[in-house]
């Protein structure tokens, strides 16, 4: 099978190399396709410190209309802040 990636999935391999998520393009891919039959939940945790139900309540709940602002906004955007510093872009 060849698949030919989109400008934006080769700046995603691109820098999954520079932080060392593989050793070369192959495995970068790899990583990412085994990742898709793994339960995509501990990830959200990690990077919500929400369990996936209670992140689609709160999605769910801001959907259904004007809402109040959630109260672990702050924490989630400082969290996020903290572990991608210089941004991200086109994730």
């Amino acid at each position: 099978m060849t698949i030919t990636l989109t400008a934006d999935q080769e700046a995603l391999v691109r820098r999954a190399l520079e932080r060392g998520v593989g050793s070369s393009e192959e495995a970068v891919i790899d990583a990412a396709l085994r990742s898709l039959g793994e339960n995509p939940e501990p990830d959200i945790l990690e990077r919500t410190g929400m369990e996936a139900a209670a992140l689609n309540r709160e999605l769910e709940r801001g959907l259904s209309g004007p809402g109040e602002p959630w109260e672990g906004a702050d924490a989630f955007e400082a969290k996020l802040r903290a572990k991608y510093p210089h941004g991200r872009s086109n994730q």
